[in-house]
């Protein structure tokens, strides 16, 4: 182990292959050590513990799930939620339980480190998907009203669509053909 110490982007690439071979809930702090020819405590220099490594990992998924994610696009808001869920589908793939492992992977005490990522994410897909619908012109006029807003339509497309993903469904059909039914 006496390899200089590597960077934290080199170790989350490393994390990141640990975690598409074994789950999210095996990520270790000693596996990652081992795996990168460095000593366990380089690995605290960078992620004072399990939680902040599975933290940093989770959000290094996310990033390059969305990153580079464009929001024009064909097919109006249905197309946005389309594209958004091919993206996270395509990106969580090479990770069986990226979706059900990886909240459970950190302690009581420890998890709100993943809810923050995951809910930085979160709010980056609602946002998204918030500016598609009010870019698309073509949504009827008393398609919301106090009791159905934009926001309330953005937050139940993103429940659905995790949903979905969770549930590895291949297809948001069902969900599209419901936005076309109501929006237009």
């Amino acid at each position: 182990m006496n390899r200089q110490a590597t960077s934290r982007e080199e170790l989350l690439k490393i994390s990141e292959q640990l975690a598409r071979e074994a789950g999210f809930g095996a990520l270790g702090i000693r596996d990652l050590a081992a795996r990168g020819g460095v000593s366990v405590g380089c690995i605290y220099n960078y992620f004072p513990s399990k939680a902040a490594l599975m933290a940093a990992t989770v959000e290094s998924v996310w990033r390059g799930m969305l990153e580079g994610s464009r929001e024009e696009g064909e097919g109006g808001f249905p197309g946005a939620v389309q594209r958004l869920f091919d993206r996270v589908r395509a990106g969580s793939e090479g990770f069986p339980d990226f979706f059900s492992a990886h909240a459970a992977g950190f302690s009581q005490r420890e998890a709100g480190e993943g809810r923050q990522a995951m809910a930085r994410y979160f709010g980056r897909m609602k946002d998204s998907l918030l500016r598609a619908l009010e870019k698309d012109s073509l949504v009827r006029g008393d398609a919301f009203d106090e009791a159905f807003t934009p926001e309330m339509l953005s937050d139940f497309v993103l429940d659905s669509l995790l949903s979905l993903l969770s549930r590895r469904k291949q297809s948001c059909e069902p969900l599209l053909s419901l936005l076309r039914r109501a929006l237009y």
